[in-house]
């Protein structure tokens, strides 16, 4: 089981190497994750799991998506093409391949994100910007989706905003 949440700001050395912060070592058990994969994610980030949330995650793709449409079997090469199998090192470090570095934008400096069941790795300035072009605010973004029932969270009780009787 993986919750992980939290940011911080790596730099990223000369040979691509950043490093996975001690929280996002562990899984919610506390037991040391000892190999990720890594591959392309959405936005012009990296995606990070833990081998079994990859596991889940691919197989849940195969589940879900028809290979005979050819959108499809993009996300599915865009996924798999990319994907590579990372152990950290002794100091917690992955090393992130030449062609993902370029292709998000990742210079010296990473923003990496928890986001539950995995990682998320962002070049800094990618990032920044990311921040800076959203113009909605996180309660109006929050509130349409909760609207949709999508979050399937209300914070103040009854989703229906009716009366319950009380």
């Amino acid at each position: 089981m993986y919750a992980f949440s939290g940011n911080w700001d790596y730099s990223v050395d000369e040979k691509g190497r950043v490093a996975v912060p001690s929280p996002l070592r562990r899984d919610a058990e506390g037991n040391e994750i000892n190999t990720y994969m890594l591959t392309r994610g959405f936005e012009g980030t990296l995606w990070l799991f833990p081998i079994p949330a990859w596991q889940e995650f691919t197989q849940g793709l195969g589940q879900q998506l028809n290979m005979a449409l050819g959108e499809a079997r993009y996300l599915f090469r865009m996924f798999f093409s990319a994907a590579t199998q990372c152990t950290p090192d002794k100091q917690g470090r992955i090393t992130i391949p030449a062609a993902l570095r370029v292709e998000i934008g990742l210079g010296d400096q990473a923003f990496i994100c928890g986001m539950g069941r995995f990682i998320e790795i962002w070049g800094k300035a990618g990032w920044d910007k990311y921040r800076a072009s959203r113009e909605k605010s996180l309660e109006e973004v929050g509130t349409a989706y909760m609207n949709m029932s999508l979050l399937n969270f209300t914070p103040l009780g009854n989703p229906t905003g009716e009366s319950d009787g009380k």
